[in-house]
């Protein structure tokens, strides 16, 4: 198995799980613990909290009581999360990668049943909200048009970013997930509300319709 740094080498960070991701962060473990068992400690709590609207004192505090993180690597991690936070409320006009909003969608991996998770953006880029609107295996119910587009006018949203799991594994996208989608944006066109991308998470990697040239 790669390790992470050989693995974000080799295919990209994006590909890189939470606890991956803190491990290149932590570097290396002690004699008492290993660095994977830390990093598994920590993507447990930082997923368990939101980062959203949370203070990072308050995330610095969990994570110094909780784990075995060496307080000057906990630093690290904090000051990590606060870049990535900043980017992501900055109104940021572009959208260059799903790595951005992945720390949203973990939730999506350890779902047993197929999940549609909506993410709501002003014109800019700037996040407002995120929703988990629809459960179930039936495809038209999960993307059901009128009740997404719906929210996202309660929200006042211009872009939205689709997301749902794949539980069995597999994560490219069904006939059906690409005929939904193209409903979705001819919907989103008439609406004035743009479908910036559609990603299919599982327990181990995702799919970007929008980085694989799907949308068009």
């Amino acid at each position: 198995m790669l390790k992470p740094r050989e693995k974000s080498s080799l295919v990209g960070y994006a590909s890189l799980s939470m606890q991956e991701l803190l491990m290149l962060l932590v570097g290396h473990g002690n004699r008492a613990i290993s660095v994977s068992s830390i990093a598994q400690q920590a993507a447990k709590i930082l997923q368990q909290l939101s980062i959203e609207g949370k203070d990072m004192i308050e995330l610095e505090q969990q994570l110094l009581m909780y784990t075995k993180i060496p307080a000057f690597k906990v630093k690290s991690i904090i000051a990590a999360l606060e870049i990535g936070k900043r980017m992501y409320t900055s109104g940021d006009k572009s959208y260059t990668s799903p790595m951005l909003i992945l720390p949203l969608l973990e939730h999506l991996k350890k779902m047993t049943q197929e999940v549609v998770s909506i993410i709501f953006f002003d014109l800019g880029m700037k996040f407002l909200h995120s929703e988990t609107l629809f459960k179930g295996t039936n495809k038209q119910t999960l993307f059901a048009t009128r009740e997404i587009f719906l929210h996202a006018l309660r929200n006042n949203a211009s872009r939205i970013i689709i997301a749902h799991n794949h539980p069995s594994g597999e994560c490219r996208p069904s006939n059906e997930d690409t005929r939904e989608t193209s409903k979705l944006i001819e919907a989103g066109r008439l609406l004035d509300i743009e479908i910036v991308d559609h990603i299919i998470i599982s327990k181990t990697e995702y799919f970007s319709f929008k980085m694989q040239g799907y949308l068009q």
